[in-house]
């Protein structure tokens, strides 16, 4: 019974149930005594998992296609009946199952469901016809689709919740892009510059993903400074800059009460600071920046260089480069200015799904 409390224990943290499924799937099969294990969710395959032992039949080359006759020859398939399992203990002496192997075989599934949604089946497959399954299997197997069923259902609700964090970026990142003539595609380009640079990097899938939404987001807090200074056609005054230098605090602010958002925050409120210790809002240097960050400044001021401003004419790329070069040290990760130099040389061009219009 090892298994069950590993599998309860961490239904309420999963919420991706598609990595997750194999590995305890695999739990299952070192678990009881068989030598498959599998778990099929008919409309979502990309929850499917199958593991099995190295005893079964050579001819049952193609698994998947097994386990798939097996659940579709099961009589009791639909959702609206009432059993919840279905065993077979011999194969040879059930209809529909005798020609599904060349061996006999003992086969047990249970139905995944959870506050009434059936997702799909999980099962046990057996080439030992010595024993049967027994009932406290069929509980423990039955206990165990049923946390596999939340687990499930709480992906389903994260991502309905993601889905509904996602369009409110948008609409966000829109409405700021909307008050700033000089900066529309701004961030979308940020963010296509700093994941090319997390890729030369070598950052993983989870840390690209928290890199996206903070280079997306850099510039959330001037939904609160005043169009007026936004686009003023000549160089700010000092209580004006002071107000601009606000909007990585007040994006922080704004964006903090979405848990989703929490990884994302550090990269966003500290992209305006400084190699030096000389930028704000906390004076942070070296490394002491956040990575994330230290990427974003230099993707914010190589696009800065070459975008037009109210007060000043856009400069090509190659001269945005030597200002950045000339920078490297002081205001930008020296090594993250390295990367850029090869990200520039390699691969500037590609899109790297920043588009606000593909996020959905």
């Amino acid at each position: 019974l090892s298994v069950y409390p590993k599998i309860a224990g961490r239904v309420k943290s999963i919420t991706f149930a598609g990595s997750v499924l194999q590995e305890l799937v695999e739990e299952l099969l070192d678990t009881m005594r068989t030598d498959m294990a599998f778990a099929r969710v008919p409309e979502r395959p990309e929850y499917n998992a199958l593991v099995f032992t190295q005893k079964i039949p050579e001819k049952i080359s193609e698994h998947d296609d097994f386990i798939d006759a097996l659940i579709d020859s099961i009589p009791l398939n639909s959702p609206a009946l009432e059993e919840d399992y279905f065993i077979v203990n011999d194969s040879t002496t059930t209809p529909g199952f005798s020609d599904l192997a060349p061996d006999p075989y003992r086969f047990l599934a249970v139905k995944m469901k959870h506050n009434g949604n059936f997702y799909g089946w999980m099962g046990l497959v057996s080439f030992n016809l010595e024993e049967i399954f027994r009932r406290s299997e069929l509980r423990l197997l039955d206990s165990m689709a049923e946390q596999i069923a939340v687990v499930i259902t709480n992906s389903d609700l994260y991502r309905d919740l993601e889905r509904f964090v996602i369009n409110m970026v948008k609409s966000l990142v829109f409405a700021i892009e909307a008050k700033d003539d000089y900066t529309r595609g701004h961030s979308e380009r940020v963010c296509q510059y700093s994941l090319l640079m997390a890729e030369r990097l070598g950052l993983d899938e989870e840390r690209t993903k928290i890199l996206q939404w903070s280079s997306i987001l850099h510039d959330s807090g001037k939904i609160g400074i005043p169009e007026s200074i936004l686009n003023k056609p000549w160089r700010l005054k000092d209580e004006e800059y002071q107000i601009i230098k606000n909007h990585p605090m007040k994006g922080h602010t704004i964006l903090e009460p979405l848990e989703q958002l929490a990884s994302s925050l550090p990269g966003m409120l500290h992209h305006h600071e400084r190699y030096d210790g000389a930028g704000y809002p906390k004076g942070l240097k070296g490394k002491e920046i956040p990575l994330d960050a230290r990427i974003i400044a230099v993707a914010d001021t190589y696009d800065a260089i070459t975008s037009t401003r109210a007060y000043r004419p856009a400069k090509t790329p190659q001269e945005a480069l030597e200002e950045i070069e000339k920078v490297a040290g002081t205001q930008l990760d020296p090594d993250l200015v390295k990367v850029f130099k090869e990200v520039y040389t390699l691969d500037l061009a590609p899109e790297q799904g920043c588009s606000l219009e593909e996020q959905s």
